[in-house]
Order: structure tokens, then C-alpha cells, then sequence
């Protein structure tokens, strides 16, 4: 790289450190995946997180489903005795993929708990760490495509708990974007490695292009100079 670019570069890391905060748990930056086996609805999410063991929180045990308060400090449930390990939370949460494109990509869903019956189906099919979105092909929408147009192939999420930072539900300043007008592009003859690598090169241009733009208030720009 040229002193110019790295220069840059950095410049663009002391912006992203200088507006980085620290949010607390259960607010989490996750990688999701889509619920295949339908239980979850159009605006619900299912998200079980381990439990940092510094963190002083009311919990509801995975095994026995017993409430905890914060100050049982003995690291195990009252009743099973089992470790505290894992938390699902239940409730209203604001999600927004990284990086959030437009200010309607910045949603409020819905995480059902441990007190909801389809929440325990999905608990005890998973018994470690998931983060899942609804994956029903027949849904009247798509709310993880709204977050930017995430498509869960690697995407991670900003899954805001905080009451007080939750999406306004009346945000009507900007008309919401729309992230797939566009039909896929169908080829008449088999893809090739010099597809593929026009593919990436093509992505590098323009997805990074416009992060390293903004962080930078430069003009966009994916010319080939």
C-alpha cells in the first residue's frame, strides 16, 4: 500500500475508535441464522447468549426453567443446581445489520423466551449459542432483509436489549429502502472462475468502497483509477 492509502486506512480506524462504545449485556453483535424449521414469525427472533461470568444479571435457568435472581452469586441455579451458563432473552429488542445503511434499516423485532412454548422448542434444540431469524418461505415479510438487506450468509447483527434504545416505532422522516428491486441475473452458460473473480473483485469496489468513503466523508467513488 502507498503512504497515501495507509494513511487512510488509518485515519478510518481512528474515526471507527473514536464513536465506538460499549453497550451492556444482554445487548450483543451476533451472526445469525435462518429457523428452517418454521417456528418463528415474520418480526420474532430467537437469540440464547452465554453468560459473561462478571455479569450480575436476573436469570431463568435453560434446564429447569426456574427464575434466578442476580444476587444468587453461587454461579448455579437454586433448584438444579446446574451452572449458570446461557441467557434467552425475551422481549422487544432493536436490530440493525453492521454496517446499518439507511436509517430504516434500524428495526425493532420481537425475541420470545423461555416463556412461550415455541422459545422452549427452539431451546432444547439448541443447546448452546444461536441467534435465529424466521426462515418461513411464505412470510408476508422479510426482517432480515430490511436490516440493510441481510441475507444471513455471514451477516452479524447489533441485537439491542435496552428498553430506552429501542427503534422508534413512528420513524417516518425517510421512506424505508427497498434492497431487492433489482431480479437476480440469469446467465446463459456456465458460471466460470473468471466470473467468480470478477465477482469479488466487484464487491471490493463497491461494498468497501462506500464504508471507507463514509468513515472518511469522501466522495464515493469505484472508478478504476
Amino acid at each position: 500500500l502507498s503512504p497515501v492509502c495507509l494513511g487512510s486506512l488509518r485515519r478510518a480506524a481512528s474515526i471507527n475508535a473514536e464513536y465506538m462504545g460499549l453497550m451492556p449485556y444482554p445487548t450483543v453483535r451476533m451472526q445469525a441464522v435462518a429457523d428452517w424449521e418454521g417456528v418463528l414469525e415474520a418480526t420474532e427472533i430467537f437469540i440464547k447468549t452465554k453468560i459473561p461470568r462478571w455479569c450480575e444479571i436476573d436469570w431463568r435457568c435453560c434446564y429447569c426453567l426456574t427464575e434466578n435472581l442476580k444476587k444468587n452469586t453461587t454461579g448455579n441455579c437454586r433448584k438444579c443446581q446446574k451452572a449458570r451458563d446461557y441467557l434467552v432473552f425475551e422481549g422487544p429488542v432493536g436490530l440493525f445489520k453492521n454496517p446499518c445503511l439507511h436509517p430504516t434499516s434500524w428495526r425493532m423485532g420481537k425475541a420470545i423466551g423461555l416463556s412461550n412454548e415455541r422459545g422452549r422448542k427452539l431451546n432444547e434444540m439448541f443447546p448452546g449459542e444461536v441467534f435465529l431469524f424466521c426462515g418461513k418461505q411464505d412470510s408476508e415479510q422479510c426482517l432480515v432483509n430490511k436490516l440493510s438487506g441481510g441475507d444471513l450468509d455471514g451477516d452479524d447483527f447489533l441485537v439491542v436489549t435496552q428498553k430506552d434504545l429501542l427503534p422508534n416505532p413512528n420513524f417516518n422522516t425517510v421512506k424505508p429502502m427497498e434492497y431487492d428491486l433489482k431480479a437476480p441475473k440469469k446467465q446463459k452458460r456456465y458460471v466460470e472462475n473468471a466470473d467468480c473473480v470478477q465477482f469479488f473483485i466487484n464487491y471490493q469496489k463497491r461494498k468497501s468502497t462506500d464504508c471507507v468513503a463514509a468513515r472518511l466523508r469522501l466522495p464515493r467513488h469505484t472508478g478504476d483509477r
